[in-house]
């Protein structure tokens, strides 16, 4: 018995067809085996579907990455100007 394997049919123009197959076996009287029973589905659109969703989970983590590295830098420049502003402050009220 083989259950939700998958398989790639290649074909000779080069396009590929993903499929999903079981397939159980059957027996007759003292277990020898008689034959087998399988199905197989077409999976290819929903196999493109998961690799574009692979895709763009990456692509928004990069873009999360960038966003976060970007407002860590915006943090420390923020902190640099209130210092800065502080010197400032204190200089003009020591004149």
């Amino acid at each position: 018995m083989l259950r939700n394997f998958e398989l790639d049919f290649v074909y000779r123009d080069e396009t590929v067809r993903n499929v999903l197959g079981n397939v159980s076996q059957f027996h007759g009287p003292e277990e020898n085996l008689k034959g087998s029973v399988s199905s197989f589905i077409d999976i290819t659109d929903r196999k493109r579907t998961e690799d574009e969703l692979v895709r763009r989970h990456k692509d928004l983590n990069a873009a999360y990455e960038e966003v976060t590295s970007t407002l860590e830098e915006l943090s420390m420049t923020i902190v640099q100007l209130t210092n800065r502003e502080a010197q400032l402050s204190d200089a003009s009220m020591e004149k």
